[in-house]
């Protein structure tokens, strides 16, 4: 048989791997990137109702970021807090206080170091003190429900709104009227950028949510539930469902092969796959 698998006649033939290929310091530089392009498209739209000397990251109180890990969104802005100081003409005062020194890619023949070194020159900015002012007053809060859930793919930038809201619920603070800045990403290479206003029903809302509730209720589990649930053997709910949708099961044949059926469920019950 010379052709193998391509002499097969069934319906649908399925090559992957479980497990991704990572490249850490690649997908930051796409993630950087790309939301760089993002920002000063959406900036380039504002500019006629921004006045020169104010930049968007004083205009939004709170910055929402999709999050691979907690930390990615304050590593991330470093350089469009730069962008935003040249915007408004105090970069080259401010960098030479703090004695920084933007890289210049003709002084390297290649292009890996420029990345390299322009990478560490990033780096810098997150340790001065007025970058850390920055973090702790608009993206610390928006952070907190990462650094105990961890990477939620699509749904992080969701999760960082969610946990803005409860971190503004825990120190009673008023969010009513104020504007957000939203950093979307996708796993396509491509960014997001928008902003949106908090409604005076936030406070409402952020209650019923029950954010922090939720996470003190986490389940530790072995880890051979851990790899059960992996590897797809897991043939029921580690937690009973209740009032939340639960996954039903996954389609394993013909042309809806992948979908996933998921069903409201009031009290707790046991779902199977």
């Amino acid at each position: 048989d010379i052709n193998g698998i391509l002499d097969d006649n069934h319906d649908a033939l399925s090559i992957r791997k479980d497990t991704p290929t990572f490249d850490g310091p690649y997908s930051n530089w796409c993630y950087q990137n790309r939301i760089r392009e993002a920002f000063l498209h959406f900036r380039q739209q504002q500019e006629a109702d921004l006045s020169p000397d104010i930049a968007l990251t004083d205009y939004w109180s709170t910055l929402i970021f999709h999050l691979p890990y907690a930390a990615h969104g304050k590593r991330m802005f470093s350089e469009l807090f730069m962008l935003e100081m040249q915007r408004k003409g105090t970069w080259t005062a401010w960098a030479e206080a703090n004695q920084l020194h933007v890289p210049d890619p003709a002084d390297y023949t290649d292009k890996n170091e420029f990345n390299k070194a322009y990478e560490d020159f990033l780096r810098l900015i997150t340790r001065t003190a007025e970058y850390k002012a920055l973090v702790k007053e608009k993206i610390e809060d928006t952070q907190w429900a990462s650094g105990h859930v961890g990477n939620v793919y699509s749904c992080s930038i969701f999760l960082a709104l969610a946990s803005a809201l409860e971190m503004a619920l825990q120190k009673d603070k008023d969010l009513s009227g104020q504007m957000a800045g939203f950093f979307g990403y996708g796993s396509g290479s491509k960014s997001k950028v928008f902003e949106g206003r908090f409604q005076p029903q936030w406070h409402e809302i952020a209650s019923r949510l029950q954010l922090r509730q939720q996470i003190d209720r986490r389940v530790q589990i072995d880890y051979l539930t851990y790899e059960n649930l992996h590897r797809g053997r897991q043939t029921s709910s580690v937690v009973a469902p209740d009032g939340e949708f639960a996954l039903l099961h996954i389609a394993t044949e013909g042309a809806k092969t992948g979908a996933r059926y998921y069903q409201m469920v009031h009290q707790a019950v046991e779902v199977l796959k």
